[in-house]
């Protein structure tokens, strides 16, 4: 054995292996960090989770969806198996989570307040389609997803139900007051004139499945 001191120390186990302090320094610092990092991501799944549901001002949110947790369909058709809902494809990826929708202030809250949304970040219909998706899918059901429309500035109508395969089902309908609160979102110059000129503004309807879960969500403009 030998033990030799110079800037790091030096130890010989006799077979020829050597092992300094430097080395050992190194080994520890690498896994303590890693240690740390596993430590923190463990710890933000685990308070997110322990963080749900909870009432954001508005109504209860039960689960911040996501494309992996509750992906955008439109009755059970996803838009990458499905032709006519492609052009739903790049707001898709924009907009991932319902964090995605909210003002910078709330996107990595806790506890995001949902009413918080960000509708300067919004600039086509497909866009404003996902993230009202992702809103109402993230809250308990149809009266949270209601007091969301009535606080965000839109005219509600009353619900609307239907039956379907034997089970009925409620939606909900509601329109922007384009002439008194001016263009819900801006696109581009262009867009934003022939808007202006040849429609009243976009109404959405959301439809709900017989267990309260989001069936579909739609946007349109009601033209002049």
């Amino acid at each position: 054995m030998r033990i030799r001191i110079g800037q790091w120390f030096e130890y010989d186990f006799g077979d020829g292996s050597l092992v300094t302090l430097r080395d050992y320094v190194c080994v520890s610092v690498f896994l303590l960090l890693s240690l740390g990092k596993g430590a923190d991501a463990d710890d933000k799944v685990n308070v997110e989770a322990e963080a749900l549901p909870y009432h954001d001002g508005t109504g209860l949110v039960i689960r911040l969806a996501t494309e992996q947790t509750f992906p955008f369909a439109e009755r059970g058709h996803v838009p990458s198996r499905t032709p006519r809902l492609k052009h739903f494809i790049d707001s898709i990826e924009s907009f991932p989570s319902v964090r995605d929708c909210l003002k910078k202030e709330e996107m990595n809250a806790p506890q995001p307040d949902l009413s918080a949304f960000d509708w300067d970040r919004i600039d086509s219909l497909e866009s404003a389609t996902v993230c009202i998706w992702r809103v109402a899918s993230s809250y308990r059901g149809i009266d949270d997803v209601e007091l969301w429309l009535f606080d965000q500035g839109f005219d509600v109508s009353p619900r609307f139900r239907r039956e379907e395969a034997g089970a009925m089902r409620e939606g909900l309908s509601a329109t922007w007051p384009m002439n008194e609160r001016g263009l819900l979102f801006t696109s581009n110059l262009l867009y934003d004139w022939w808007t202006r000129t040849t429609a009243f503004g976009p109404a959405v309807a959301i439809d709900f499945t017989d267990n309260s879960e989001i069936d579909v969500v739609g946007i349109s403009y009601t033209r002049k």
